[in-house]
């Protein structure tokens, strides 16, 4: 970033540490789709994805040297955000059971996602707040 390498902060999300990363989020942004994109269509699931990968992103570079910024989970936990924050606001709208893979999956990687260390932890957390206020404002 400091190069003047701006494009990192949107392809940082397609760069995975390893194979089980990249199967990790494979599954989660599938899941999280499965239960979210057909309630606020493609475009709105696009949008919330992208601008939570950009804004964390963004942010680690003001506030950390940003030299591991890799991974889609902070936009698919900004889509996880989306869906609680929408769970809230009409439970009627969702059909979450457990014992279902979608809902399983989802609870598991919010779970597991977060044990990775503590850079991983803020982005995701992050991420999860960044679509919790996306979705008060588009919403």
């Amino acid at each position: 970033m400091r190069k003047g390498e701006w494009y990192r902060l949107i392809t940082a999300p397609y760069f995975h540490l390893n194979i089980i990363h990249l199967v990790g989020n494979v599954f989660g942004i599938y899941f999280v789709g499965l239960v979210l994109e057909n309630k606020i269509g493609s475009f709105m699931f696009l949008l919330i994805y992208a601008i939570g990968n950009l804004m964390v992103s963004l942010l680690f570079s003001i506030f950390s040297s940003f030299n591991k910024g890799t991974g889609a989970s902070p936009g698919i936990f900004a889509l996880v955000g989306c869906t609680f924050y929408l769970l809230l606001q009409t439970p009627e709208l969702f059909n979450l059971q457990l014992g279902t893979w979608k809902t399983n999956y989802i609870i598991f990687y919010s779970i597991l996602g977060n044990l990775i260390g503590l850079g991983g932890f803020v982005s995701h957390v992050v991420g999860f707040m960044i679509g919790i206020l996306l979705s008060f404002y588009l919403f």
